[in-house]
């Protein structure tokens, strides 16, 4: 009986915003993107969940690339793999 009125109080006693980051990241230009050529290449990390079974989680890696200036054009490939086994 004493755990939800723990609860209760908590959450009363918790700030109404989170203040991890207090928006620095979202007023800076860190995640800007910046090219001073027509052609753009990334790379980077895919997760996500597996399509076969609900549990676990899918990883691999992805590529890309990205050309033109004002009508940009491009492809991007990824390799995903899910560690999951039907062995008990």
């Amino acid at each position: 009986m004493w755990r939800p009125a723990v609860l209760l109080a908590l959450w009363l006693a918790s700030p109404r915003s989170a203040r991890a980051d207090d928006g620095a990241l979202l007023d800076s230009d860190a995640l800007r993107y910046r090219s001073s050529g027509d052609l753009a290449i990334d790379a980077g990390l895919a997760v996500g969940l597996p399509a076969a079974l609900p549990t676990g989680l899918a990883t691999g890696v992805a590529a890309g690339f990205a050309a033109g200036r004002t009508l940009a054009w491009g492809a991007r490939a990824a390799w995903v793999a899910a560690p999951q086994s039907s062995l008990p």
